[in-house]
């Protein structure tokens, strides 16, 4: 077993001395780095635009984060400087079996009239679906700063290499120096690649329009409601036969339906290009 061991050792190292004398060694680590480099770049980009983008950009648009449930009584109307709770979502977390279940409401008053309640249910709905809206133009909009910000560093690495290769010449150019520019516009086009295949400017402005037409029809139900003061005098009367209330949700429902999409685009011809140009190359090579 001894003697097995030593002789996997020495062929091992044999190989390595093999590699670092042909000169791939020193090229197979850099690839490694620029790998790794790739991986922590896009890290922190992401951690760093997504703090940037709650802090500044979504902090203080409606319905942007869920507060827990059991903070509820901290976040309330008679805390000096706190959002009224009838405007806030609080989410409830539940663990079963290992698994985190999350659910997320919209307090409102509490009433035994169905008109009403249905108008509250589509407030809720509303309102739920604007977070949803908003968390995904959001989420596409740091990986839009993420893959811009990527792209434009490894294009700059590589017009540096360049910029050093036309100095020297490239026959007296070095391998390495050579492969850093090929890896780094390499990596380049492949971070600014990503923004064309999934859209995401585009992805992160539709959404973040139905976020605001979400949000502008709520308010209209609720600024309907503020107008019909009568409604407040019949949330623990049963249903009854009122018309305006009965005209505002059959409108509001309409809305919604105009307004009940996914806005998720995907240019699937940016990875038919990729594989076109990848054939063609292979064709020529053969």
């Amino acid at each position: 077993m001894k003697e097995y061991i030593l002789k996997l050792m020495e062929s091992m190292s044999n190989n390595v001395k093999w590699l670092f004398n042909q000169g791939y060694l020193s090229k197979l680590l850099l690839v490694l780095i620029f790998l790794v480099s790739a991986f922590i770049i896009q890290d922190k980009l992401y951690h760093y635009g997504k703090l940037k983008s709650s802090n500044k950009f979504t902090r203080g648009l409606k319905y942007s984060y869920t507060i827990l449930d059991s903070l509820r009584d901290k976040y309330s109307p008679s805390k000096d400087g706190y959002t009224d709770y009838k405007l806030s979502l609080y989410r409830k977390e539940v663990i079963v079996q290992k698994e985190k279940y999350i659910y997320i409401s919209l307090p409102l008053e509490k009433t035994t009239n169905c008109h009403i309640q249905r108008l509250f249910e589509q407030i809720t709905t509303l309102a739920l679906r604007a977070h949803n809206h908003l968390l995904i133009a959001e989420e596409f909009m740091v990986q839009s700063f993420v893959c811009v910000s990527a792209a434009s560093l490894y294009f700059i690495i590589a017009a540096i290499a360049l910029a050093f290769i036309t100095k020297v010449g490239l026959a007296n150019a070095s391998t390495n120096l050579i492969l850093t520019a090929v890896i780094s516009a390499g990596f380049g086009t492949f971070f600014f690649g990503l923004t064309t295949i999934f859209k995401q400017e585009e992805n992160a402005t539709n959404n973040f329009q139905l976020y605001a037409s979400h949000v502008n029809l709520e308010e209209k139900v609720r600024n309907a409601l503020a107008s019909y003061p009568q409604h407040r005098d019949m949330l623990q009367q049963p249903c009854s036969k009122d018309t305006v209330l009965i005209q505002l949700i059959n409108r509001v429902e309409k809305d919604m339906e105009h307004l009940n999409k996914i806005s998720l685009g995907f240019n699937p011809e940016g990875v038919t290009g990729l594989r076109t140009i990848s054939t063609e190359d292979l064709n020529d090579s053969n």
